[in-house]
């Protein structure tokens, strides 16, 4: 077994330290890739979604603000303890 010389290199465990480092870069760098893509992904739904609530009421298909503001006084007053399956067309 030969040692290194210090103008060499450097010895294994200053190696061992570079590699270790050089590895946590390469992780963050792939969890930053992951955030940013899923990031895009969640960017490109909500755009996709404004996109077409913007087609509805251009083609006058939203519902108005008077008739949110009535069902969501209804629904708070109302003794159903779920508000899944209600739409703006049901009372």
């Amino acid at each position: 077994m030969t040692s290194r010389s210090p103008a060499g290199r450097g010895s294994r465990a200053d190696e061992a330290r570079q590699k270790i480092r050089k590895v946590g870069e390469l992780i963050r760098l792939r969890q930053k890739i992951k955030t940013d893509v899923s990031n895009v992904s969640e960017e490109a739904a909500l755009l996709a979604s404004l996109d077409k609530a913007a087609t509805e009421l251009n083609a006058c298909k939203g519902v108005p603000i008077e008739k949110v503001r009535e069902k969501i006084g209804r629904w708070a007053k109302s003794p159903r303890t779920s508000s899944s399956g209600r739409n703006f067309n049901e009372g």
